[in-house]
């Protein structure tokens, strides 16, 4: 029903022959080498989980990878949380003149290892937190506190650096 209102109510976008220029069509191509970098980036990030997951499942018992499996797929969770932070500040980066970008990219390098720390001081209460509340998977949370480093390591990277790279349109 939606779908049919939409048509009628852009008919005039719907109906009309598409018009292409050598200059849409340069912008089409750019636009999509650089989405098809980043969807790669994304399909690569996704498949070292995967594929980690998969290794486990065939090699380790179904206990050894009932307790690994909570932690990737927090981990999972927590990478996917960072994206779509990165997704939010990436149109913020966009609309900003170039000089305050640097600007704030040398102030956001500078504070965010603090904010790191304080994240890996808050996994240790949380993994304290975790064996209270469910302790058949206490080794599962020293699993977390092992891999959190390289969450929080992940997290600068595409927040920072993956971020301001796709807002300088220089994702490769």
């Amino acid at each position: 029903l939606s779908l049919g209102l939409s048509i009628f109510y852009c008919r005039e976008v719907v109906i009309n022959k598409p018009r292409f220029s050598k200059m849409i069509w340069k912008e089409m191509r750019g636009n999509f080498a650089s989405g098809s970098m980043v969807l790669l980036s994304g399909v690569a990030s996704n498949l070292v989980v995967g594929i980690m997951r998969i290794g486990m499942e065939q090699n380790w018992s179904i206990e050894v990878f009932g307790h690994t499996s909570l932690s990737l797929s927090v981990l999972n969770m927590f990478f996917s949380f960072i994206t779509v932070m990165g997704l939010v500040f990436f149109p913020i980066l966009k609309n900003i003149h170039i000089d305050d970008q640097k600007r704030l990219f040398y102030q956001t390098e500078q504070v965010f290892p603090f904010f790191l720390c304080a994240v890996l001081l808050v996994a240790f209460p949380v993994k304290w937190i975790m064996e209270i509340w469910l302790p058949q998977y206490s080794i599962s949370m020293q699993y977390m506190v092992i891999i959190m480093p390289m969450c929080v390591l992940e997290s600068e990277n595409t927040l920072l650096y993956i971020t301001y790279l796709k807002a300088l349109r220089k994702e490769r």
